[in-house]
């Protein structure tokens, strides 16, 4: 673990563990909750939001502050406490709504101006202030709930939580490490280094999703991809804000349709709602929303305060319901512009640092979260009861579900590298090693096997080297089977799968024996340039198993057609 990240969470542990706690509910003047409410130590980086109940919880610097409660749309409300006993506090905040006189809707300026307008200055000053933050670090906190629809309403089918720390430096340097982890026992700890990462910032020019990015509504050539309208004003911490609704010049182009609140004269972004509809898919996602809500920093920085991210999984399997997946995350605890930032950055944006267990518990007790719903703390220990009290059999199958992501994190490499079966290799073991992140800004792989059928032994052997930041060499020296796909991108688990129970195989392979030498730099965040030297025969390769568990009748395709 870095030792720097160490003494940085020890210390916010020591100041803050014992730190007292503001709770309850917030609601409108007719007692309806308010969630997603700012919540915020007046003076201070850190806060939190009420959860989608409107319920809340705050954990104290001080045992003597004010807290600020702000919503759009409604008068803020301000809250001195004092603490005296060992007992956190609780409190239900009312807030009133702001009512706006039915005026022309028009920015403060010289003259009226035309939504454009207004976006473009919007883009101008996000390009700005952004320049002016040099380096920052934070604290998140993520919480992804995992559900399934069923007739009687969605119901919840998993529940994981992480706690991380964030370090960005100008222009994109990022990185993240995740720091504790908890999820419902239907889960392994593995599944949680994937519902963490880096934390989409929708103000960027590309939003990215998963392995995709995609054009932005602020992008700077966001005109000439997105229609703007001024639909209403507001008020925002008694500032008047403006809502804008946009959509796609062309439906058939991956863009988003949505809504954003900006600050009048300011052009500050503090609201922005993405809707993908069915114009943005990945490769694990589709029919994905994205919304985030911003809070001014030291009175000139607008940064994320929480991240929402509601997508739907297709599974692809027969008789398998979606999973419906919601991710939300607290950024808390900025620290803007340190003059003493000196984090060295490597080419991963997301590792794993976690605490021990005393220290994580800590790190629970102290650093801001969102509190869990009644239905997903129900959800969460109906989840955990079942488990507990499953079967031999039932608890075996569990088990082995929730072990396969542990793998990810083992210095292994794919599961289809020790086992995979395909018509030209037949049956296919081997084994294979990655050291991953053992060793620091070197990578080795390894890979040997044999295929029963062809009689031939494959093998790879692999080197990457981050010479720096953002340069890494890279060679390989190969003697294997590869293919190509003829439809769409299979892997190696899809063609063993098609092959033993549907006997079909739609890939071509060939035999690929030479060397590889790779140099690639990342200049942006969009652009990489690599230089590529291959040095490989290529041999024709050819049926040599006509086996299947079914439809052993059907004929298969020569192995290169």
């Amino acid at each position: 673990m870095n030792t720097r990240l160490v003494v940085f969470i020890m210390l916010a542990i020591s100041s803050s563990a014992l730190s007292q706690t503001l709770s309850g509910y917030v609601f409108n003047q007719n007692g309806e909750p308010l969630p997603w409410t700012n919540i915020y130590i007046e003076g201070s980086n850190t806060g939190t939001v009420s959860n989608s109940e409107g319920k809340y919880l705050l954990r104290l610097l001080n045992k003597k502050c004010t807290i600020i409660f702000s919503y759009i749309g409604y008068y803020p409300d301000t809250l001195s406490i004092k603490i005296e006993g060992k007992e956190g506090l609780h409190r239900n905040i009312y807030l009133n709504p702001r009512i706006l006189a039915t005026t022309p809707v028009f920015v403060y300026a010289d003259k009226a101006e035309s939504p454009y307008d207004v976006i473009l200055k919007v883009i101008k000053h996000k390009d700005e202030y952004r320049r002016k933050i040099k380096n920052y670090t934070y604290l998140a906190y993520t919480k992804t709930v995992l559900s399934v629809a069923q007739d009687t309403g969605d119901a919840i089918g998993g529940i994981l939580q992480t706690q991380s720390k964030g370090w960005y430096q100008y222009p994109d340097y990022f990185h993240e490490s995740i720091l504790s982890k908890k999820q419902t026992k239907n889960f392994a700890a593995a599944y949680n280094y994937f519902t963490a990462g880096k934390i989409p910032d929708l103000l960027n020019e590309y939003v990215a999703i998963d392995d995709n990015t995609f054009i932005s509504p602020l992008n700077k050539n966001a005109l000439s991809f997105y229609n703007y309208n001024i639909t209403d004003t507001s008020y925002y911490n008694n500032k008047r804000i403006f809502n804008f609704t946009f959509s796609p010049q062309n439906e058939l182009l991956p863009l988003f349709s949505g809504s954003m609140s900006i600050i009048d004269s300011l052009y500050a972004v503090v609201s922005v709602s993405l809707d993908g509809g069915n114009r943005i898919q990945t490769s694990f996602r589709k029919r994905i929303k994205l919304k985030e809500d911003l809070r001014e920093y030291e009175n000139q920085f607008w940064l994320p305060l929480k991240v929402n991210v509601d997508a739907e999984i297709n599974m692809n399997l027969p008789a398998f319901p979606n999973i419906y997946i919601n991710q939300m995350s607290l950024i808390t605890s900025y620290k803007i512009n340190d003059t003493a930032f000196n984090y060295e950055f490597g080419p991963e944006i997301l590792s794993e640092s976690l605490l021990p267990p005393k220290e994580s518990d800590s790190l629970w007790n102290s650093n801001q979260s969102m509190l869990l719903t009644e239905k997903e703390n129900r959800a969460a220990i109906k989840i955990d009861s079942v488990i507990e009290n499953a079967g031999i059999i039932p608890k075996a199958i569990i088990s082995t579900i929730t072990f396969l992501p542990e793998l990810s994190t083992l210095p292994v490499t794919e599961f289809s590298d020790f086992y995979h079966y395909n018509r030209v290799e037949g049956n296919y073991l081997g084994m294979g090693f990655d050291s991953k992140q053992l060793f620091k800004n070197v990578r080795l792989t390894t890979i040997y096997g044999y295929g029963f059928s062809d009689k031939k032994s494959k093998y790879m052997f692999g080197l990457s080297y981050n010479l720096y930041r953002d340069l890494t060499l890279s060679v390989s020296y190969e003697n294997k089977l590869s293919f190509i796909n003829r439809f769409y991108p299979y892997s190696q688990s899809d063609i063993s799968f098609q092959g033993l129970f549907y006997k079909t195989d739609y890939a071509d392979y060939f035999y690929s024996q030479g060397v590889s030498f790779s140099l690639k730099i990342k200049l942006l965040d969009r652009l990489q340039f690599a230089t590529v030297y291959d040095n490989k025969l290529h041999t024709n390769s050819f049926n040599r198993s006509d086996w299947a568990l079914f439809y052993r009748d059907r004929a298969l395709r020569p192995a290169f057609k």
